[in-house]
């Protein structure tokens, strides 16, 4: 299965693969909240997501236009007039509440992640959902691992799905912390890194 680096023509389907991918998943239900249109800030979220990735990191997707991956290089702060724009649109999709609340987690989050070290983040991992369970992921993260074997560059995640846990445990990525997000719903989001 070969996996290649995203291009803009590609941003549509990522954004509806990511849609469809996340529709269920408990932290991206945290972060839409329980106001407005969810559709749309889901589709929102995703096309940020994406220009982000583009602009400090890496997007890629399977030659079939199944699966997408968005990894965040932990020292790359850069602003493109793309990204400028998705992120105005986020803003007034999520409002200065949804902004505020998505910002005090993405806190918690990284408080966590190590200081001074460059590492690779995948920031989301998605697939088709009648395509699941067919390879992809796996793919996915054997490309990522195997130039963290050449490169030496930790690989960092989290997940806050159970299944999802487990999936990424036989990848050999370690549990290293585990924190409620938010003790209302009891929204647990769990750290990994791979060894």
């Amino acid at each position: 299965m070969n996996i290649i680096n995203a291009q803009r023509k590609d941003k549509t389907r990522i954004i509806e693969i990511l849609c469809q991918s996340f529709q269920n998943d408990p932290q991206i239900n945290y972060i839409l909240g329980s106001n407005g249109n969810k559709n749309k800030k889901l589709m929102r979220l995703m096309a940020y997501s994406f220009e982000f990735g583009l602009a400090n990191g890496k997007v890629e997707i399977s030659e079939d236009k199944n699966s997408v991956a968005i990894w965040k290089a932990s020292n790359s702060k850069n602003m493109t007039i793309n990204l400028f724009y998705e992120s105005m649109l986020f803003f007034f999709t999520f409002g200065r509440s949804g902004i505020t609340r998505i910002s005090a987690m993405e806190k918690k989050i990284a408080a966590f992640y190590p200081d001074k070290t460059i590492f690779n983040y995948l920031w989301i991992l998605g697939t088709i959902p009648n395509e699941q369970g067919k390879g992809y992921g796996t793919a996915i993260l054997s490309k990522a691992i195997n130039k963290f074997e050449q490169d030496k560059v930790p690989l960092y995640l989290e997940t806050s799905t159970d299944s999802n846990l487990k999936y990424y445990q036989r990848k050999r990525f370690e549990l290293y912390h585990s924190m409620i997000l938010d003790h209302e719903t009891q929204l647990t989001t769990y750290l990994m890194r791979y060894i």
